[in-house]
């Protein structure tokens, strides 16, 4: 096996791959290319000889229909292979360029794999342990998979420590989303370990946290009192919250979820990676998934992480009630984008998502100052807390009864905003 890994590159074999490659992209044009002008021949060839008729003309084009769609898919397959052996090919090249430590111990790890498999396979190994050594071995290579895709997935029972690592890595800010979980925070004791986590690293690294809540207008009616004491607990802890209406979203929210996009999130340092759970349906099957930015190497997490940054600006701008920490954290939100994109500035020309916090504040305000009549009770409630961004209402109450009342001036902000007399925030 280490012979295998320390052998140097054949430059005879890798220079025939590489012709074959070039070779295989070539062909393929050519065939594409050479098919028209023969068609082209026929026809007139058919034209020549007096068998021109409106059947020979349907016929042609069904043919050249037919052709041109089965060389368009093969061509795209061969394509596809072909890039997944430069790929391969790559990694096997690259091999070689590591140190001699780093060649002996994967080539440990690669003899330690094949051994536990073929323990698994001998006659007379208990049952028990086939089973719970297979189920573990196959989780390590799915982690390992996952890992060389920029990806980790794990049970919940393991996110903690996860979690505690991410905001340890990148330590600028954490933006989260949590969306109709009042009875996860309500409860403490299920909230308590992902709470100290963000607790620990507000102090003892300055992480700058904010949490936008969602919650449906009924949980503001009924479960006023949970709101306010989880807001409270928050607040204590030097961490900025909002809060989003559900009932209020545009269609510009309704389109990121239908591309995809998670409404329960949290992204690190702004878009350096997102991460989320799955299964919420399922306690007992949830899992927490972590995608990490790696430029050119995982496209498709840079996608998905874009859309969620866009998707944070949009409930951002959405936002009804917030505290003075959510607001000074937001201020500073485009300055830490920039931080932690300096590196790639100067490669493309990248946004914070694809709508900045501000520019999706700014338009709220906006249209709420230019909506509401002066007159309304509620434009009286907007004279009073107008004077920041990013959300209509301020509140730094210090008590579970004071945020209660907060909560209650909210709900008739919104009420007068979509009671049928004043246009609402859907269909924009």
């Amino acid at each position: 096996m280490s012979q295998i890994i320390n052998n140097e590159p054949d430059n005879t074999n890798t220079n025939y791959t590489i012709k074959n490659i070039d070779n295989a992209r070539r062909s393929w044009r050519s065939l594409k290319y050479f098919i028209m002008p023969t068609l082209v021949f026929i026809f007139s060839l058919a034209d020549l000889l007096g068998y021109h008729t409106i059947n020979t003309d349907k016929a042609v084009l069904i043919v050249l229909a037919i052709l041109a769609s089965v060389i368009s898919l093969e061509s795209t397959r061969t394509n596809r292979r072909i890039d997944a052996f430069e790929a391969d090919w790559k990694i096997v090249k690259r091999i070689n360029t590591l140190s001699e430590t780093k060649k002996s111990h994967l080539t440990d790890v690669i003899i330690d794999r094949i051994k536990a498999d073929n323990i698994e396979q001998q006659e007379g190994v208990d049952h028990a342990f086939s089973v719970i050594s297979s189920r573990h071995l196959t989780q390590m290579d799915e982690l390992t998979a996952n890992i060389s895709n920029g990806c980790i997935i794990l049970r919940q029972a393991q996110a903690a420590d996860l979690q505690e690592e991410l905001v340890t890595e990148f330590s600028s800010r954490f933006d989260a989303v949590s969306n109709r979980d009042l009875s996860f925070w309500a409860h403490e004791y299920r909230s308590e370990g992902y709470f100290e986590v963000l607790r620990k690293a507000i102090v003892q690294r300055s992480l700058r946290v904010n949490r936008v809540f969602i919650f449906s207008i009924k949980d503001v009616e009924k479960r006023r009192d949970e709101m306010a004491r989880v807001l409270l607990r928050q607040h204590e802890a030097e961490m900025g919250w909002a809060i989003a209406i559900s009932e209020d979203f545009g269609r510009e929210v309704r389109a990121l979820e239908e591309a995809g996009c998670n409404l329960d999130f949290a992204l690190f340092n702004c878009n350096e990676a997102v991460s989320f759970f799955l299964d919420t349906d399922s306690p007992h099957k949830r899992t927490f998934k972590v995608l990490f930015d790696l430029e050119n190497r995982a496209l498709e997490n840079r996608k998905m992480i874009k859309l969620q940054a866009e998707l944070f600006s949009r409930l951002v701008g959405a936002t009804w009630l917030s505290n003075s920490i959510f607001c000074q954290n937001y201020q500073k939100y485009e300055e830490d984008w920039k931080t932690a994109n300096r590196s790639k500035l100067h490669r493309e020309s990248s946004t914070p998502g694809n709508v900045s916090v501000s520019d999706q504040v700014r338009k709220r305000l906006f249209d709420l100052k230019t909506r509401l009549q002066p007159e309304d009770e509620a434009h009286k409630l907007l004279s009073l807390d107008f004077d920041h961004e990013p959300s209509v209402l301020l509140s730094d109450s210090q008590s579970q009864e004071a945020i209660a009342k907060d909560l209650l001036r909210m709900r008739d902000l919104h009420y007068s905003y979509s009671n049928g007399k004043l246009p609402t925030l859907r269909g924009q």
